[in-house]
């Protein structure tokens, strides 16, 4: 979705131009398509002299309240998340949980130790087996 600058309505998708007052967004296009800065006179690709009037670029109380927008979006996302972990976290029952992710970490820092101690060409072995691993995993999701 595009806000025009020029008649300040909004249009669905991507468009080149506003379908309302007819201006380009952010540059001046020439009939064949290209684009060229909003202050140049000519098409920098073809020369044409035929460019389009670009919209007025966006002020600096629309960058502004764009700005203060997304970031409450993210903060009320963010705030919401954390909410949700909390609640996730209280629910568990940490003195049944403790032992087996204790193992598991120990688990995992020795397999991280022993493959730092394997040799070089080993360890390049290794990496190109797991990623043709992966790579036939995800070949396999994506068969119906």
């Amino acid at each position: 979705m595009k806000r025009c600058n020029a008649c300040f309505r909004y249009a669905v998708g991507k468009p080149t131009y506003c379908p309302h007052c007819g201006r380009s967004y952010d540059v001046r296009l020439c009939p064949r398509g290209h684009a060229s800065p909003r202050n140049v006179q000519f098409c920098s690709v073809c020369g044409s002299d035929n460019l389009s009037t670009a919209a007025p670029p966006e002020d600096l109380l629309a960058r502004a309240s764009r700005l203060v927008l997304v970031a409450a979006f993210w903060m009320f996302g963010a705030i919401a998340a954390g909410a949700l972990a909390l609640a996730f976290l209280r629910s568990l029952d940490v003195n049944a949980l403790a032992a087996p992710l204790l193992q598991l970490g120990v688990a995992l820092a020795l397999l991280y130790w022993t493959s730092t101690l394997l040799p070089g060409p080993v360890r390049k072995v290794g990496k190109a087996a797991g990623r043709r691993a992966w790579k036939a995993v995800k070949e396999r999701q994506k068969r119906p």
